[in-house]
Order: C-alpha cells, then structure tokens, then sequence
C-alpha cells in the first residue's frame, strides 16, 4: 500500500515538473495536474497540501543537489593554493556544470523565472548570500594555513563576486543555443578573470611561490 502511495506521489511529482516546465507554475492548475496524473482533483492533496508545496517538491533534487556541492567545496581538504591554480579552478567549474546545471537546468530555470510569488522567491538571494558566508569562512580557514595572505576582503565585495557566478551559471541555463564551445569559453574567460582577481587581492602571487598555470 506504502509502495503504491510513493509512486503516485512521484507520479505526481513528475507531471508536475512537465507542465510548470512548459505553462509555468503560473499557469498550471492542480486540477490539470491530477487529471494528468490520473487521480481525482481533490485526492492531490492528500499528497500535497498546495501547489506552491508540490513546486518545492519539483525544486528539491536541485537544492540537494546544491547542498552537496556546497559541502563538498567545504572539506577542509579544499583549503589548499591549488584552488587559485588556473587548471586545478577551471575543473573545479567543469564539475559544477557537469553534476548542477546539466541535469537541473530546467530546476534552474523555475527557479530563475517562475518562483515569484511562491515559498521559494528568495531561495536564490539566499543561495548567494550562503555562497559569501562560505567564502568569508574559506578566506579565514586560508588564513589559518597561510598567515602571509591578505585576508582583509570586503564581505560586501564578496557578495557581488558571488552574484557574479550566479550571472555565469544564469547565462549558461538560460542560453539553451549555446554551442559546447561557447559554454566553454565563458568558463574558461570567467576562470581567468576569477582566478587572477582572487590571487592580486589575496597577494598570493607577491608572497607565494605560486606557479600560475595560466
């Protein structure tokens, strides 16, 4: 009975995602969800109690997903010059394509156009604003394990940098005709011009015998 319940709940779920990818969440009734899904209008809610509950349901493998990217550029092992080398940088954004914005592009996409006026309106800001306080806390962990590095950065700064990366990933999820090559110029200029900023305003290249890979 649980097993039948989960699967008409994914059920669901994945007509969901259809049509706020193609109506927006807008303009998608709960009634069209259901008969689309095969069940009566007023049994969806025994699954969801409303349709902005059932677009967080639809957003959740995304912010999982940005989660364990988070965390995994936490580890402590992360702490390291390596991440201001150009390769070591350009991979490391390869990766965040390749696992975040490939297969949550549509996600993203809701995300980016069809969350106002729901619970998840200011996820993004919020997505950003984590984004700054990992990079404060990096900069100090970096501090820690290399004292000679200038760790006076302006948190504020930060935030713009931050919203800088989300522009990158935007224009990546919005473009859809983007060629393979296109996309890859984009990470590689904003690789340069990250990893050449973070590496001046750290002092990295007057105090540490840094190699660039550049």
């Amino acid at each position: 009975m649980q097993t039948q319940k989960d699967e008409i709940k994914e059920r669901i779920i994945a007509v969901a995602r259809q049509e706020f990818i193609a109506n927006g969440v807008k303009n998608t009734s709960m009634q069209r969800i259901a008969s689309l899904s095969g069940i009566a209008v007023g049994n969806i809610y025994h699954y969801f109690k409303s349709k902005d509950h059932l677009f967080r349901c639809v957003i959740h493998p995304l912010l999982k997903a940005f989660e364990t990217y988070r965390q995994n550029a936490n580890q402590s092992s992360y702490a390291t010059l390596d991440t201001f080398r150009y390769d070591s940088y350009l991979e490391s954004m390869k990766e965040l394509v390749t696992s975040l914005v490939v297969p949550y592009r549509n996600e993203l996409k809701l995300l980016l156009n069809e969350a106002a006026n729901t619970s998840l309106h200011h996820t993004i800001d919020k997505m950003i604003e984590q984004q700054s306080i990992d990079g404060m806390n990096y900069i100090k962990r970096m501090k820690q394990q290399y004292p000679c590095i200038n760790d006076q950065i302006s948190p504020h700064f930060l935030r713009v940098l931050c919203n800088l990366w989300k522009e990158v990933i935007k224009e990546i999820v919005m473009h859809d005709n983007l060629t393979p090559k296109e996309q890859e110029n984009l990470i590689l200029d904003y690789v340069k011009f990250d990893v050449g900023g973070w590496k001046y305003m750290l002092n990295i290249q007057d105090t540490l015998n840094l190699e660039s890979e550049d």
